[in-house]
């Protein structure tokens, strides 16, 4: 257990439950996408991306969100360097699917 992670109750697994099947639809489901993503989908992954962040760090202050910031932005230069395998959008946006669906980054 992460001492800076605020405890979660019975409604936040659940909730986290449905995230996890609703984001498999989002980024998983679209495999056979092609590689330029169009803005509504960007949109609509990053406002999913948006709430499980702001659901998941709502208890944080202020040095708990800046070591939060720093292992994203981490991951993000990471898939950076590992080189686009279909384009850098998707390739970040799905780095950041997961990254937000893990509790244990939180």
């Amino acid at each position: 257990m992460n001492p800076d992670r605020p405890e979660s109750s019975s409604a936040d697994d659940i909730q986290h439950e449905t995230s996890v099947g609703e984001a498999s639809g989002h980024i998983e489901g679209s495999g056979s996408q092609d590689a330029t993503m169009s803005d509504a989908e960007a949109s609509s992954h990053g406002e999913y991306i948006k709430r499980l962040l702001v659901e998941r760090t709502e208890n944080y202050d202020i040095p708990q969100l800046e070591r939060l910031y720093t292992r994203i932005m981490k991951g993000i230069f990471e898939t950076k360097d590992k080189g686009f395998e279909d384009g850098p959008r998707y390739s970040i946006l799905r780095f950041l699917v997961k990254f937000a669906e893990d509790a244990a980054n939180f």
